[in-house]
């Protein structure tokens, strides 16, 4: 390889470390429709999250603010496999799967802790079971995210990420460059403890990817944003269809099976984009 073409190469990754790739448009692949309706009694109204499950290959979606609100079960088609009897049975903010025990995690609202589903041979959950006790997360209503890779639950606050190990102790905090790729550096909202009111301010969430691996939902400008968790900068955006703004600037936000879902309070469902 001649002197020419290495200069070249090294410039192109120079700047791909530092630039953001290109936005990418997001499109509409799959609905999951919620139990009961509006009139029903214990219906739920925000969503709080959905998880994928590798081993039952059925996705898992509940609402927020109560254990009585109910909990779906559906297929990869998006097909509710469950009845409206199945309740949610913990007040949930973030659910995900866990590899190594098998299990589907959540975390719940305040100081109710971290907790995992029992499911029976269906994948259909029967119980709870308090895996951490206690306020284990920033704020009553913060949704986790979880890391497989270093097998870390992390937390979107104000204006930083704030990493648990699985014994609960906060590891690590990371302030976040809002809409701010490394090349630019660091811009307004640099303060730890300032909330920019632009953001879905409950729920970050994991996406898997190496460079960027957390994605927030900049509910102002109807798109997402993923970051890395080395240094907090932007590296991606991916725009949200602009016939409906779908930002919601607390919960209603998740990432499950390689889709990103928002929760749609006016028709009960989640919203898959990929």
């Amino acid at each position: 390889m001649n002197l020419i073409k290495i200069v070249l190469l090294a410039g192109i990754s120079f700047v791909s470390t530092r630039v953001p790739a290109q936005p990418v448009q997001l499109k509409k692949v799959l609905e999951l429709k919620m139990p009961k309706d509006d009139i029903d009694v214990n219906n739920g109204v925000k969503g709080a999250s959905v998880c994928w499950n590798p081993v039952t290959k059925k996705y898992y979606a509940v609402f927020s603010g109560s254990k009585d609100f109910p909990l779906g079960v559906f297929d990869t088609k998006g097909q509710l496999l469950t009845d409206t009897s199945l309740a949610a049975m913990q007040d949930v903010r973030g659910l995900w799967y866990n590899a190594v025990t098998k299990k589907i995690c959540g975390n719940a609202a305040n100081d109710g802790g971290w907790f995992s589903y029992i499911l029976n041979s269906k994948g259909v959950p029967l119980g709870t079971k308090t895996e951490m006790p206690g306020m284990k997360q920033p704020d009553e209503n913060s949704t986790a995210a979880y890391d497989p890779g270093s097998q870390t639950v992390y937390f979107f606050d104000k204006g930083k990420f704030v990493f648990y190990n699985n014994k609960g102790a906060v590891t690590k905090k990371l302030p976040i460059h809002f809409g701010q790729p490394k090349v630019l550096g660091p811009g307004e909202f640099e303060n730890e403890d300032n909330e920019n009111p632009d953001y879905n301010q409950t729920t970050v969430v994991h996406t898997g990817l190496a460079a960027s691996p957390a994605g927030l939902l900049n509910a102002k400008r109807n798109r997402i944003e993923l970051y890395d968790l080395k240094e907090g900068y932007l590296q991606q955006i991916l725009l949200l269809p602009d016939d409906e703004q779908y930002g919601s600037r607390a919960l209603n936000f998740a990432f499950a099976n390689g889709i990103y879902w928002l929760y749609n309070i006016y028709i009960r469902a989640w919203m898959g984009f990929q």
